[in-house]
């Protein structure tokens, strides 16, 4: 049974960070079909705070609702996700009972009420929509120990247990597609690592766990409902493990519950309920790292698919170059095939006075990746940070860190940092930085750090690179992919070429879940563990192209290019501007490519 793509609930979108008040008021939105738009609210402690709240407004764009929620928000927060939005759209609600008042008129709050403890909200969620009742919070009733709510057996979501505003969206995307809901016991953090380590490592002269081991230990913690077959396809939501892994009769699907779920969740309905916006173009990467033929397979698909493709290989396959292409146009589908690791880097040691006066010891492991554009004659440089240790506690080690006042350590350190080697005690070279996933393209080692693909884009990803799900698929969630499909090991040429082969040949326009899940079984029969994973809605799909792909790509650009260069005028930093009218002037250049390439009255056969 396929999964029915739901609507969006019209009345209203929420956002806020206390996890009881966003439970209480998605109960009263229960109509069958409808996706209740929930997010966590902008992570103002970050350097990029103003990214966060672009990106919370993002998910009113996409939606489009009749009311924006900003619920318990603090008021500079719940400002500036206002400013510049219509207000008679903006509803701000210190709590509950004010939010439903300003919500009169868009939604009918139930009479009955379901008195619910404060932990395994999603769960009770579910059942108060079940029985159409108002979902009420009682911080005196024992934990409820139900962990399941049953609706059918076409599919099943199954959550993570530790964090309760995760289950709340959860909840809600098994609501609106009709979905039977599970919580179960989350993974502790020190063995999912143990674990991803093992994934990474296979293949490899470090190898100590057998593929088998890993299949059958991931499945050993499965709980028995996932594991029973009741249910014909299962979407994990997670922290970060790859559950599918121990599961292969049915498809699987994966999202991270950690950041933005419920952003990645709008930009999937909202991506999918266009047709048009399935494979009007493509960008197809080959830096000739690899010898298998996975990206002509890739490449001569699509174009049968009438999907305008761009195929930079060997030297065209630069970190400018790449960088520039998808930051700048707008893809609907983009696969690569390289080499991808954590990269080598070294270990530095930080002494200094934070703001507050306090003498700190930070150890920070860095990598770098560089790659030269010939056409500004500059070199683009990347740095990849991992902190090691603040005063002697491993930052791996969270009750540490609870009990260490770690205050203003690291936002003075990073505001400072680049002027400040003085601070520099010691420095060694090490073997990985851990998290520094990169891929390496013709020129070099390129880390996909960037904010968004461009306005109206949610592309579909294929990463044939080896490895590439570790940190790579939440590097590209986090920018807006609609989905992401990575390796979860190393992949050899001829399993890459099979699995292109199956996703863009026999499987093209079925949902992604499905798509994966058949061409693994084809391509891998009697395997314990399938090399590949999906991240994202399991309804996402490559589709027939039927729009005329040059002139949507020209509208683009004609848009895209004045946008930018104003972005340039206004801008106040000179890298801000600088970057702005390289940008511009590389798609210049695309535009007049194209326009040589596809007149103006020319259509594509």
């Amino acid at each position: 049974m396929t999964i029915r793509l739901p609507d969006f609930e019209r009345a209203a979108a929420i956002i806020g960070d206390n996890a009881i008040m966003l439970a209480e008021l998605s109960s009263i939105f229960s109509r069958p079909g409808q996706y209740l738009a929930v997010s966590d609210g902008p992570r103002m402690g970050r350097s990029d705070a103003s990214n966060e709240i672009v990106r919370r407004k993002n998910i009113g764009g996409m939606v489009k609702p009749r009311k924006i929620v900003l619920l318990g928000l603090p008021d500079d927060t719940a400002a500036k996700i206002a400013t510049g939005l219509p207000q008679e759209v903006i509803l701000i609600a210190a709590d509950v009972p004010t939010a439903l008042v300003g919500l009169l008129g868009q939604a009918r709050v139930p009479k009955a009420e379901l008195r619910w403890p404060t932990t395994n909200l999603g769960v009770g969620l579910m059942l108060a929509r079940q029985g159409r009742q108002r979902l009420v919070i009682d911080s005196g009733l024992p934990q409820d120990p139900r962990m399941i709510v049953e609706r059918g057996g076409h599919v099943l979501i199954a959550c993570e247990s530790g964090d309760e505003i995760g289950q709340i969206i959860a909840s809600n995307l098994a609501h609106s597609i009709g979905a039977s809901f599970l919580v179960f016991d989350r993974l502790p953090k020190t063995e999912m690592n143990a674990w991803l380590e093992d994934l990474y490592l296979y293949r490899t002269r470090d190898q100590t766990m057998r593929i088998e081991d890993i299949a059958d230990r991931t499945a050993a913690r499965l709980p028995n409902e996932v594991k029973s077959g009741a249910y014909s396809e299962v979407i994990f939501i997670t922290h970060g493990f790859p559950w599918g892994l121990g599961i292969q009769n049915r498809p699987t699907s994966h999202l991270e519950i950690y950041p933005d779920l419920g952003r990645t969740i709008v930009t999937g309905i909202w991506a999918e309920a266009d047709a048009s916006r399935s494979a009007r173009t493509a960008l197809v990467v080959d830096p000739g790292q690899t010898p298998g033929d996975d990206m002509r397979i890739v490449a001569e698909s699509l174009l049968r698919n009438h999907t305008l493709v761009q195929y930079p290989k060997q030297q065209g396959a630069s970190i400018a170059r790449v960088s520039q292409l998808i930051q700048g146009m707008p893809f609907d589908f983009i696969a690569f095939a390289t080499h991808a690791t954590e990269r080598e880097g070294k270990r530095i040691t930080y002494e200094y006075d934070d703001a507050d006066g306090r003498r700190r010891q930070l150890v920070v492991d860095q990598a770098m990746g560089f790659g030269f554009d010939p056409r500004t004659d500059m070199y683009q440089v990347a740095t990849h940070h991992h902190f090691h240790a603040l005063d002697r506690v491993l930052w791996s080690d969270d009750d540490g860190k609870r009990a260490l006042p770690v205050g203003s350590a690291i936002t003075y350190w990073l505001e400072h940092v680049d002027e400040r080697r003085d601070w520099i005690v010691s420095t060694e070279p090490i073997e990985r930085v851990f998290g520094a996933m990169a891929m390496e393209l013709h020129d070099g080692t390129w880390f996909p750090f960037f904010h968004g693909f461009p306005v109206e884009t949610a592309p579909i990803v294929l990463n044939n690179a080896c490895n590439s799900w570790h940190r790579l698929a939440g590097m590209f969630m986090y920018a807006g992919c609609r989905a992401y499909i990575g390796a979860l090991v190393s992949v050899l040429g001829p399993e890459a070429d099979a699995i292109s082969s199956e996703l863009l040949g026999p499987q093209l326009g079925k949902p992604l879940s499905k798509a994966l899940w058949n061409a693994q079984r084809r391509s891998f029969p009697g395997r314990s563990l399938w090399p590949y994973v999906l991240i994202g809605l399991p309804f996402a799909s490559v589709r027939a192209n039927r729009v005329n792909s040059p002139a949507y790509l020209r509208e683009c650009l004609v848009t895209a290019i004045p946008n930018l260069r104003q972005q340039a005028e206004r801008a106040t930093h000179e890298d801000v501007k600088r970057n702005c009218t390289d940008l511009a002037d590389f798609l210049q250049d695309e535009l007049r490519i194209l326009n040589e390439r596809f007149p103006e009255r020319q259509r594509p056969p």
